[in-house]
């Protein structure tokens, strides 16, 4: 049965309806090719944004979601229903099976259970496999897009070529390219070991918070990015080696296993020969050279100087901003974009501070190195590794490391100290800025307190009063600085306290009035109609 669109209203403005204008052309294509793919794509795009936007629509969107429930169920494979990749996937109920294995010990694909439902990639479509006590992910080509396919296999190829010299610990295990049995449908791709734990991206997070509230000492936070750091070079190291160059190094593309801590650096889908175009970039971290008037540029080739840059704005990124997505920061920059324009001089737009600094230290040094405007010098961070003083000089050494990374990102640790706050009967302190839902319902909550006009009231408010209003106006607008780093939508809250501004400013030249005209308008507005008893 297929998915019925949500409504719009000509009287919404064109902002507030986009996510839903966006839903809809993910309904369409559902709708058109039904398959599990498609439905991941519509239930991404409707938990895009924040819950709250869906209040007009509350109805629908429950509606919506129950009935891509329901086609969850019919996509589950189970005999005579549509497989995971869709109806028009040809029928195969033929076992899966090893095309070709790059190594002798490859688990047998018997008796495996597939877990969850597929997710959309750049490259293709990647599948969770139970099998025994292990977990596997496939990745595949994505419909019958020839290219993709060929994306598909040409990461593998690269996996197979490194293979042929020798295994890295801080790169993915691909076992070999398989014929994978989905339901009652079949599909070509690689199978990988899965890591559990978090990417990048969440573990600098889990880092920073682990240390504000005090869970990880200094050295175990610096000595964990300083781990980071020194596997990302390995990797570098490795791939230049054998002529290759990532090219697509950012915090989403490593992984923290929660059991062992270890770093593995993961997809190496835009990895290309050293002076070849890269397959994939993210523009957030690139060299200079290989950008353009601020973009991409697809003319630039990728070589070491360029990942050794991109993995110094991964470091600056882990410690000047990890809660800010790439809207509000932008590494390679050194630049932030002030998204809150009142109550500050500073206009809107990118301000430059955040990598700049008052202090020269090994950190500070080892950074302007790696991202040095010249690209031979980044080079001589992988050629001559005893130079980086910063990833070297750790209190920590790497097994050290690697268990407060297993700590922090199973949230071992995290426990443990909740539990020493218990046994000693106090409640343990929050950070604010790490709870997103917390964020919204405070900021909703602070913001419908203003919507009542003041400046009525001027005769009774004391420039005390108006002094205590602003900064709470002050302490909104921080919130909405937190709000925006997690992607929130705070227009409408920017809009009140832009509002309640000017309205403050009123008061303000109303209480400063002489007293004797204050008065004497009070009086007059006070009087009661000529001819009436009052």
């Amino acid at each position: 049965m297929p998915l019925k669109p949500l409504s719009t209203s000509i009287l919404w403005s064109k902002d507030f309806t986009k996510p839903t204008r966006d839903v809809n052309a993910a309904i369409a294509v559902y709708n058109k090719s039904p398959t599990g793919i498609n439905l991941q794509l519509v239930e991404e795009t409707l938990n895009r944004p924040p819950r709250i936007h869906w209040a007009k629509q509350f109805k629908e969107v429950n509606s919506l979601e129950f009935a891509i429930a329901q086609e969850k169920e019919k996509l589950s494979g189970s005999s005579g229903t549509p497989g995971v990749l869709g109806a028009a996937a040809p029928k195969n109920l033929a076992p899966s099976r090893w095309i070709e294995r790059l190594f002798l010990d490859a688990p047998s694909l018997d008796g495996y259970v597939l877990l969850g439902d597929s997710k959309k990639g750049a490259q293709g479509a990647t599948f969770k496999f139970e099998l025994g006590n292990r977990i596997l992910l496939a990745k595949t080509a994505r419909g019958k897009d020839t290219n993709i396919q060929t994306e598909c296999r040409r990461e593998f190829e690269f996996y197979k070529l490194l293979y042929r010299r020798r295994e890295h610990p801080n790169l993915a295990k691909v076992w070999g390219w398989a014929d994978l049995k989905l339901g009652d449908q079949h599909a070509e791709g690689f199978l990988m070991d899965f890591i559990k734990g978090a990417d990048g991206f969440a573990a600098q997070k889990l880092l920073k918070d682990h240390w504000d509230l005090g869970i990880i000492s200094t050295a175990q936070y610096w000595g964990a990015i300083q781990y980071i750091g020194r596997c990302h070079i390995t990797v570098v190291r490795y791939l230049n080696d054998a002529g290759w160059v990532h090219n697509d190094i950012k915090p989403e593309n490593y992984m923290v296993s929660a059991t062992t801590g270890e770093v593995i650096v993961i997809d190496l889908g835009g990895a290309a020969d050293i002076g070849r175009q890269p397959a994939a970039v993210t523009s957030n971290y690139l060299a200079p050279e290989m950008r353009l008037g601020g973009r991409p540029n697809p003319e630039a080739v990728g070589s070491v100087g360029s990942d050794v840059f991109s993995i110094g704005a991964t470091l600056a990124h882990a410690t000047e901003a990890p809660h800010a997505i790439h809207e509000q920061a932008r590494p390679n920059q050194g630049v932030q974009v002030k998204a809150v324009p009142y109550l500050s001089n500073t206009p809107v737009g990118l301000v430059r501070n955040q990598f700049e600094y008052g202090v020269e230290t090994d950190f500070t040094r080892q950074l302007n190195r790696m991202m040095s405007e010249h690209p031979l010098e980044r080079q001589k961070v992988v050629d001559e590794v005893a130079s980086n003083r910063f990833l070297n000089d750790s209190m920590l050494n790497d097994n050290e490391a690697k268990e407060v990374l297993s700590g922090v990102v199973s949230g071992r640790l995290d426990m443990e100290w909740r539990l020493k706050w218990a046994a000693a009967g106090k409640t343990p302190p929050t950070l604010l800025i790490t709870d997103r839902s917390r964020i919204e319902r405070d900021l909703d909550l602070k913001t419908r307190a203003l919507k009542s006009k003041v400046t009525q009231d001027a005769v009774n408010i004391t420039e005390g009063m108006l002094g205590m209003m602003r900064a709470e106006l002050s302490r909104i607008a921080q919130l909405i600085q937190h709000a925006n780093a997690f992607g929130i939508d705070t227009r409408r809250h920017q809009n009140i306290v832009n509002q309640k501004s000017r309205e403050y400013d009123l008061l303000e030249s109303e209480i400063k009035k002489p007293k004797s005209t204050a008065l004497k308008s009070s009086s007059s507005s006070s009087a009661s109609p000529k001819g009436k008893k009052i």
